[in-house]
């Protein structure tokens, strides 16, 4: 049993997105706290809210804002999520591929795979990797 740490400490970041070759990248200030296997985030960007959070059973990835949704990442397993997007809802299943934590002495990183399915066949293999310092070092 690990340790969680209760309240949220201040951190940099950089997040990397590959979406099917597709790379975007967000860096800037988050939050942060250990939990049992693994960590949480929690950081804002464009006027979103995003929230991260990987344990050694899963990856929670919850978005508030113009574009909002919530998502189960489970490793090897399908589940399902609705994003709200300013055009209207859509129904998408979500692939768990795998995930990867590494924890470091000044931080950690992360790596999480899966696909996103929509109801028509279209499917988008995701790629998130995480990097977060601690104590705000660049």
């Amino acid at each position: 049993m690990g340790l969680t740490d209760k309240i949220f400490k201040p951190a940099v970041f950089e997040l990397e997105t590959n979406s099917d070759g597709n790379v975007d990248t967000v860096k800037g200030d988050c939050l942060y706290r250990l939990v049992t296997g693994g960590f949480e985030l929690i950081y804002k960007e464009e006027g979103c809210e995003t929230r991260v959070k990987l344990t050694a059973e899963n990856v929670e990835f919850e978005r508030k804002g113009e574009l909002s949704y919530k998502m189960l990442i489970l490793p090897q397993q399908t589940t399902s999520t609705v994003m709200n997007t300013a055009y209207g809802k859509m129904e998408l299943s979500v692939k768990g591929e795998d995930m990867l934590y590494m924890p470091m002495q000044h931080g950690f990183d992360a790596v999480f795979r899966y696909s996103l399915m929509n109801g028509s066949g279209g499917s988008t293999h995701m790629t998130i990797a995480l990097r977060v310092k601690y104590n705000r070092q660049k």
